[in-house]
């Protein structure tokens, strides 16, 4: 029962380090994967028992990501089984929670627009070609939405000091199983055949470096700290090396975004300017690719060459945007899930166009790209109130993994989707929780008065 209660007691540092440590050895040691399954039931049903934060219990389930490794050549669904599991089951129990306890549940600033993208998707399941494919990018986005809402509604809540380590521990271990997958290529990184035998495509991998990464460094700049914290430091180079085994263009267009945002948030204070640069940003991207597109027969050769400097990205672009020239196509697009068999049929093994604004308007047309960007301006509205460093460091990991799912990875894809709107979350319920004081302090004044 003591152990019991420390664990209560100081639930971010000590689970988080188990968390890390278990996700590390059961990957390392290639526990098989329905040992592991067990293994991690087993914990999952002890901290819902003695009832830890949901929001730890969130982040069991991204560790969990990281414990399985592969050693097969089937697809990488099969080996996100165990983090598809802990988190459905988490989920459930949650649900089951609300539903009969009937808390009060908070849908927060985003509510709005994850509501009408999910009814536009469930809509457009009317025309998609492929039913089966839609049904499981709805349930894919869903998990991020889901996480949002426990975090928010949850009356428990973690430091931002404690979640910068938490993010800090698990791309340690992120970091170690790059060294462990990379160590036979150092430091010829020339492709990413030595990644494959992580848990996912490697791209969505390295995606966890861009939105993570800036976010963990906040433990550094936090009042809470003390100086043992530096120590640590050296540490942070394991992601360096990390992202230089990753290969990964997006990654490092992402990361180019994020430096030159840092300097242009750092410099010009106000955050509408901010906004409307990240916006603009976006929009010359899409109007370049666009124009090298249509104006392909009269320059080949530039074509060719930004094909290649985006191996085939730009190719992938051009069968969206010849969709798109139908009408209807670009006003409704052709269903959620339709990009599976649009580019299977144009020769490719990809399911997605690999960029959210060319995806959501050949799949969901211009309205599932305004909702989008509904979405994003949300999203601006909850860290322009937020004036906490944690904030901006926060902001800069959004905007890494935005620009870097410009031209690569999705960015409601289920684990990023976890991530991405688990820190939006994290940001929003400080936001909240500054409210209710100063609504009490103007109370309190009033009556005082």
């Amino acid at each position: 029962m003591r152990m019991i209660e420390y664990i209560k007691n100081n639930q971010m540092r000590v689970l988080i380090p188990f968390f890390a440590a278990l996700s590390f050895l059961t990957w390392i040691l290639k526990v098989p994967q329905i040992v592991n399954i067990g293994i991690y039931l087993a914990i999952l049903a002890f901290l819902l028992i003695i009832r830890i934060n949901p929001i730890i219990i969130i982040m069991f389930s991204l560790f969990a990501l990281m414990g399985n490794y592969r050693v097969d050549d089937n697809s990488f669904i099969k080996h996100q089984l165990l983090y598809q599991i802990i988190f459905a089951v988490t989920m459930i129990v949650f649900i089951g929670y609300y539903v009969i306890k009937k808390p009060e549940i908070s849908l927060g600033k985003l509510g709005l627009p994850m509501l009408s993208i999910t009814v536009y998707s469930i809509i457009s399941l009317i025309w998609t070609p492929d039913l089966v494919e839609g049904l499981s990018k709805i349930a894919i986005f869903l998990q991020g939405y889901l996480a949002y809402i426990v975090v928010l509604s949850t009356k428990k809540k973690v430091s931002f000091y404690d979640f910068s380590w938490a993010l800090s521990l698990a791309l340690l271990v992120l970091g170690l199983e790059y060294i462990v997958l990379s160590k036979d290529v150092f430091p010829d990184f020339i492709d990413k055949n030595h990644l494959y035998a992580f848990w996912s495509n490697p791209n969505l991998v390295a995606a966890i470096i861009g939105i993570a990464w800036v976010p963990s460094l906040y433990k550094y700049f936090s009042k809470e700290r003390n100086n043992k914290v530096f120590y640590y430091l050296p540490l942070e180079l394991i992601m360096v090396f990390s992202i230089c085994s990753s290969n990964s263009r997006g990654l490092e267009f992402g990361l180019i975004m994020g430096i030159i945002f840092i300097i242009i948030i750092l410099f010009i204070k106000n955050r509408k300017i901010d906004y409307a640069l990240f916006n603009t940003g976006v929009l010359n991207f899409v109007i370049a690719m666009v124009a090298v597109i249509l104006l392909k027969d009269k320059y080949p050769d530039l074509y060719n060459q930004v094909n290649k400097l985006s191996t085939s990205r730009l190719a992938i672009y051009d069968i969206a945007v010849n969709r798109i020239s139908n009408p209807l196509i670009f006003l409704f697009g052709e269903g959620i899930g339709s990009s599976r068999p649009a580019l299977v049929e144009a020769g490719y093994y990809n399911y997605y166009y690999h960029s959210w604004v060319f995806h959501n308007l050949a799949s969901g047309g211009i309205i599932a790209l305004g909702l989008t960007f509904l979405m994003i301006y949300y999203i601006y509205k909850i860290f322009e109130k937020n004036n906490t460093t944690f904030a901006f460091f926060a902001s800069i990991g959004i905007i890494i993994f935005l620009f870097h799912s410009l031209l690569d990875i999705g960015y409601d894809y289920q684990f990023l989707a976890v991530y991405y709107y688990m820190i939006i979350a994290i940001i929003e319920k400080d936001n909240l929780s500054k409210e209710r004081m100063d609504h009490l302090n103007e109370k309190e004044g009033i009556i005082s008065n």
